[in-house]
């Protein structure tokens, strides 16, 4: 075979999309189609919490943080419900991991930054006591 014979398929499907390729798609597939993808949409979420958190963009992680509960708030119900095959259930695990390690890693960053705020707080009262013991 050339190089010529070799052709690459790029897909553009999302792994999602992947899970009911090629399949009828009933009640079940479909509920678990929602039930990825909308993993998928808070991994996102948390991959853009993570980079706000290390970048110090505290603003940005707040409203992510406020647009990740309303997200989990509307995925709940229909992952209560859906049956999910194995495919779609090591692709939902994969997600959480993922997920979870965002969270973790968000957590690191916002403790330093809470550490250091926390100091800044602690200086600016021991100013605030001098000042007032010394009539400043």
């Amino acid at each position: 075979m050339n190089a010529s014979d070799k052709t690459t398929s790029h897909s553009t499907k999302l792994p999602a999309e992947e899970l009911l390729a090629g399949h009828p798609k009933d009640g079940n597939q479909v509920a678990g189609y929602r039930v990825i993808s909308n993993y998928e949409s808070l991994s996102a979420i948390t991959s853009q919490m993570r980079e706000a958190a290390v970048q110090g963009e505290w603003d940005t992680l707040v409203g992510l943080e406020q647009q990740c509960g309303l997200h989990v708030a509307t995925m709940k119900p229909i992952d209560a419900t859906a049956t999910l095959d194995e495919s779609a259930r090591q692709r939902k695990i994969q997600l959480i991991r993922k997920i979870l390690a965002d969270d973790a890693e968000i957590r690191n960053h916002t403790e330093v930054w809470m550490g250091q705020l926390q100091r800044i707080m602690q200086s600016n009262r021991h100013e605030q006591r001098l000042q007032q013991a010394y009539g400043g």
